[in-house]
């Protein structure tokens, strides 16, 4: 290069003094200073703002550098500066760059050592570890190494090599034998160190890094420090990174700011911004717009943090997972340990003892738990806050993450953890901390001794209870009960348990039972240890409690004296059978018993007074009281079925539900997975008698999840009977044989429960044609019911179920003897128990006397909200119709109850039913006529009305008063020219009536659901007989009433 552009560079050529040394060509001047001006007018273009240094870092690779973070690029900006600087004016320059542990020092030099490789400039490197920071010179050596790699003169590179192994030598020495070398010595090998760089520096300029010169041992330090004075007219720059600790070390803290020819930068936590530029660039701006944020929350700034959660986020997509929050998994749970070892020993001790104390961790307790200086403690939260792990909240230090935590706590030996935590809880006990914030630590250590430490544990489980945390009470209370005998810590322990598992308590049931044969229980524990035994259908052990109970019942105070009764009054309807092993106590109850017991006493005289007297408006409201006033605790298991189960066999579901969708999510917020499970079995109940039977296998296999089989005991009959009965209905007979096939306690048939199940298998039989096998469990249930004084129909229709079995066996007189004994039970005035009475009772009638038994049976359906039942009854009316020719109204009573049917998902019914249009009937077109005269508002009133739907119900579903509802089936019946309600799904169908011109199948052989059920009926009884309808059956006017 000659001319103008020669001197142009003629500032960046060597000295005439490093000329003559030789080792530059002119060439080789004039290169290098083209670059070196290049890299100068880049720089100078950039802080004059003509460039944006992002953009032209992703675009001058041809210079080396990197793209960094935004937050990072003025400080590779003014590194490059200087580093220019240093080959312009063959002048030294140092660099300090300080900041938290991990948070971009070494990326930013590295992207320098790029630049500088570029401009053809020797690097130099060492990184120094607090491994090797006992070794004598090992940071100078490894300068030393990578110096003799970069020689091309062999001669030289050995003596460098043979001036560092004597060093090294004589300060492993001085070391030993803890003198520093003389002075001599030590100079001697200072000038060893200096001399090699000097001779390289004036060939080429040279870089020399040092990472982490915070653990850099002490005669390495004392080497630097000598190079750094003697820089100021050598081509040297030298550059340092430390995390930032003030007093560490004086090279970075005392000598180097004095220096004219030093700078320092500090590095910071990467701003919200900057960090969201990251996960963009990453994941893409559809990912990272959302995740930016909480990258950086999660983070605190950190580099390494920030880039775990983005690999963590790219391991997520990589399996087509695309995550909505930050993905924080094992990169950054790897990434926090080497963070954490990256800081000082004291940062990790300290970051150990917040893991440890999790939310009760403050700076003066870290302090106590450490034995450890409160000055150092507070530098080093500091610390953990300024490198991302840690967030310096007002109640004290915590992790940003409970993965960092766990993390962080996995770095412990299992002795040193389980020692921490136990000074950690005696340290809050002695503070006087609430026990639920001590009992963790000792449950972590299994620590229980006799004393405080098992005094807190004890009166952790009870608050633990109280609050809802039913986990941590089990926790607590089980390592209690390690040391202790005590009969009460293990009934609170059991019950704990049964609200988490009931199958989990029944070892500790069982010892209870021990104990109490030896009289060391309490009265009242012994009436919830009576409740327990029962559960798991130890009827026996039960007995024998409850002897003990009664036999003592003089003796009782007026507590355990109302508990007493309480417990009789509600053996009489749920456990009846016991009564035959127990002699029940009269039991005069004072009126001082407690609020609780007079509730629970509410519910168990509610429920015998619906089952043997039927249902009464004081009743009803005394159970919902019981629920009103319920908490759902371990004790409330029987107060709050019988109370629900009153509103039942009431037939008042429609208030019955809304009690139960209230009380599963009361059970979710107690949190315990018990009591979601009774619910949902009892919101299954619900569901089946009101005719949906989808929904009522649906609640009953969600309850099944919850809890397995074996955790139900007896209660196994509330659930499995919905399902028995929906699957059923539903033709799923396979799934249906499948439950059947599950063992129950045969305890169960001693109870309420095993009714329900008798009448559910019954059912099955009886729909798969095993009529006798039917026939058998009918029967068998009704003898319980007889004997236990709990013959209602309201309970189980027995007496329907064993007639249908008579009439397809060919023994109507039985069946008609059976339902006219049912008409007069109590709960049979009830409008869905009448109406299935009338139903079955016209299938014993006389085929002319049939639809007005079914249409009065309709009528009472409609109003019950029993869609199931009210699909049957108007199926036996669709087959009453056509029986006697009306084959008009066949169809369209045929179309109706296919329609209810379908509403139910009742799919075996729904093959039964003859349904279609006939377009040359005279009487379906008069009828479209009347039907298209109503109005909008009517024709959706009618249409409700006739699927069933109560007038309550209609209102709620249209936003209309009650009221304007009756108002429009006024004028309804008056435009339709029929009698009433009853009339309306014969003579109206949702959507209007049929088109005219539908062809439809022709109708099936005329005779009853009933009758048309019989076929088949031989497989066990020989060839099925169609039973001929008696003769009518009389029915009082009092029994036709709505």
């Amino acid at each position: 290069m000659r001319g103008p552009a020669q001197w142009a560079l003629r500032p960046f050529l060597p000295s005439n003094s490093l000329q003559r040394k030789g080792g530059f060509s002119e060439r080789g001047h004039i290169r290098r200073a083209a670059l070196c001006f290049a890299t100068l007018t880049f720089h100078q273009s950039v802080k004059r703002g003509n460039i944006n240094l992002g953009q032209a870092l992703c675009c001058n690779r041809q210079l080396g550098v990197s793209v960094l973070p935004r937050d990072r690029q003025h400080v590779l900006t003014a590194l490059a500066e200087l580093l220019g600087e240093c080959i312009n004016g063959g002048q030294g320059r140092i660099a300090v760059i300080t900041g938290p542990a991990a948070c971009g020092k070494t990326a930013l030099t590295d992207a320098l050592m790029e630049h500088a490789a570029a401009l053809d400039v020797t690097c130099l490197s060492a990184v120094c570890s607090l491994s090797e920071k006992s070794l004598p010179l090992s940071v100078a050596g490894q300068i030393y190494h990578n110096l003799t790699l970069v020689n091309t003169d062999s001669v030289e590179s050995a003596r460098i090599q043979d001036e560092m192994a004597a060093a090294a030598q004589m300060a492993a020495t001085a070391q030993m034998l803890e003198q520093p070398p003389s002075a001599d010595g030590w100079l001697r090998i200072a000038h060893g160190f200096w001399l090699p760089l000097l001779r390289v520096a004036q060939r080429r300029p040279l870089l020399i890094i040092v990472d982490n010169l915070d653990h850099a041992d002490a005669p390495s330090i004392q080497l630097l420090f000598y190079l750094v004075r003697r820089l100021r007219t050598a081509g040297i720059m030298v550059v340092f990174t430390a995390t930032e600790q003030p007093g560490v070390n004086s090279l970075l803290d005392i000598d180097l700011p004095w220096h004219s020819y030093a700078r320092r930068f500090t590095l910071g936590p990467l701003s919200p911004e900057t960090v969201a530029d990251m996960v963009v660039q990453a994941l893409g701006e559809r990912a990272g717009d959302h995740l930016g944020v909480r990258c950086h929350e999660l983070s605190g700034g950190s580099f390494i943090l920030v880039n775990a959660l983005i690999a963590d986020c790219r391991a997520a997509l990589a399996i087509g997972v695309e995550p909505t929050e930050p993905v924080v998994g094992d990169n950054f749970s790897r990434a926090v340990v080497a963070l954490l070892h990256r800081n000082d020993p004291s940062v990790r001790k300290v970051a150990r003892a917040i893991a440890i104390l999790a939310g009760n961790a403050t700076a003066e307790r870290i302090a106590t738990l450490l034995d450890m200086d409160a000055n150092l403690v507070d530098r080093a939260v500091e610390a953990l806050v300024t490198t991302g792990l840690a967030d310096a909240a007002p109640g004290g230090p915590s992790f940003r993450h409970e993965v960092a935590r766990v993390a962080v706590l996995n770095e412990l030996y299992p002795q040193e953890r389980n020692d921490l935590h136990v000074r950690a809880a005696h340290l809050l006990y002695g503070e006087g901390v609430a026990a639920t914030a001590i009992a963790p630590h000792l449950v972590e250590a299994g620590y229980a001794r006799p004393g405080w430490a098992a005094d807190a544990l004890r009166e952790a489980g009870e608050q633990a209870m109280l609050s809802d945390q039913l986990e941590l009470a089990v926790q607590c209370l089980r390592l209690a009960a390690q040391n202790s005998d005590d009969t009460l810590l293990t009934e609170q322990l059991a019950r704990a348990e049964w609200l988490l598992n009931p199958s989990t308590a029944a070892r500790l049931v069982s010892s209870l039972a021990t104990a109490a044969q030896e009289d060391n229980a309490e009265p009242r524990n012994m009436h919830k240890l009576v409740r327990y035994l029962l559960w798991h259908g130890n009827v026996d052990e039960a007995a024998d409690a409850l002897k003990r109970l009664t036999a003592s019942a003089e003796e009782l105070d007026e507590d355990d004296a109302a508990e007493l009764e309480i417990t009789q009054q509600w053996l009489r309807s749920s456990y009846p059978a016991m009564l035959t092993h127990v002699r029940l106590a009269s039991v005069p109850v004072a009126g001082t018993a407690p609020a609780s017991a007079s509730l629970h006493m509410q519910a168990a005289t509610a429920l015998t007074t619906v089952l043997k007297e039927g249902p009464k408006e004081e009743v009803l409201r005394r159970a919902e009281e019981v629920l009103r006033s319920s908490h759902l605790d371990g004790t409330d298991v029987d107060t709050v079925e019988s109370a629900l189960f009153t509103l039942i066999y009431a037939d008042r579901t429609d208030l019955a539900m809304p009690w139960a969708d209230h009380l599963y999510e009361m059970a979710t917020r107690r949190r315990s997975p018990t009591w979601r499970a009774l619910i949902t079995a009892f919101q299954a109940e619900i569901a089946l008698r009101q005719g949906d039977l989808a929904k009522a296998e649906e609640y009953a296999d969600k309850a099944l999840r919850i809890l397995p089989p074996r955790a139900w005991g007896v209660w196994i009959g509330v659930l499995v009977t919905p399902l028995l009965h929906a699957t059923t209905e539903m033709g799923k007979h396979e799934v249906t044989m499948r439950h059947l096939r599950q063992r129950v306690p045969e305890a169960i048939f001693q109870t309420r429960y095993g009714l329900h199940y008798l009448y559910a298998r019954a059912r099955y039989y009886l729909a798969t044609n095993h009529v006798h096998v039917a026939l058998r469990d009918f029967l068998l249930c009704g003898r319980l019911m007889r004997e236990w004084g709990l013959d209602t129909p309201a309970l189980v229709p027995w007496r329907s179920g064993a007639a249908e079995a008579y009439l397809k066996i060919g023994e109507p007189e039985r069946a008609r003897k059976l339902i006219q004994e049912q008409v007069g039970l109590p709960g049979g005035e009830s409008p869905r128990v009448r109406g299935n009475t009338l139903r079955v009772m016209a299938a014993t009638s006389e085929p002319a006397d049939r639809p007005e038994l079914l249409s009065e049976a309709v009528k009472l359906l409609q109003d019950s909200g029993d869609r199931l039942e009210l699909a049957y009854a108007l199926t036996d009316l669709t087959h009453a119709f056509d029986r006697l020719g009306d084959a008009a109204r066949a169809r369209l009573t045929g179309n109706m109850a296919d329609s209810v049917a379908s509403g139910c998902h009742a799919e075996r019914l729904r093959r039964s039913i003859p349904f279609g249009t006939d377009p040359d009937a005279p009487a379906t077109d008069e009828i479209g006529r009347s039907a298209r005269a109503l109005s909008d508002a009517e024709q959706r009133v009618a249409s409700l009305a006739a699927a069933g739907h109560t007038n309550r119900e209609i209102a709620g579903k249209l936003f209309i008063t009650v009221s304007t509802v009756e108002q429009h089936l006024t004028r309804i019946y008056r435009k339709l020219g029929v009698n009433g309600r009853s009339d309306l799904p014969m003579l109206f169908q949702p959507g209007g009536p049929p088109p005219v011109g539908i062809k439809t199948r022709p109708l099936p052989a005329r005779r009853s659901a009933v009758e048309n059920s019989a076929q088949g009926a031989g497989q066990f009884g020989g060839p099925a007989r169609v039973a001929r309808a008696p003769g009518n059956v009389e029915v009082r006017s009092d029994q036709r009433r709505a």
